[in-house]
């Protein structure tokens, strides 16, 4: 999958917030903007802990896969492959 790597951020914008990237290593601009215009902080929040929480859940799931039916929690697992599968822009796939 290719998001936009690198730490995002959150920061007010007048009344609403928006979510952003520092790009040190871009000449022209030193920030990368994801979103604007979100209106709750508890929103922003959770859109800049998604990349960390994609990669985590990936690591989850390789670890899971490596036990191999060791530990049975039939109901985690699926929510687990149903948000990555979001995640991923498969979800259709994943559910049909």
């Amino acid at each position: 999958m290719n998001y936009s790597k690198g730490k995002w951020k959150v920061r007010e914008h007048g009344a609403t917030y928006e979510i952003y990237i520092e790009t040190p290593t871009r000449p022209k601009a030193k920030e990368y903007q994801i979103a604007e215009g979100i209106y709750n902080k508890a929103n922003a929040q959770l859109l800049v802990s998604a990349p960390e929480l994609y990669e985590a859940l990936k690591e989850i799931k390789l670890r899971w896969q490596v036990l191999d039916g060791d530990i049975s929690f039939p109901h985690l697992e699926e929510a687990m492959l149903k948000a990555l599968a979001k995640a991923e822009g498969e979800e259709e796939r994943h559910n049909g």
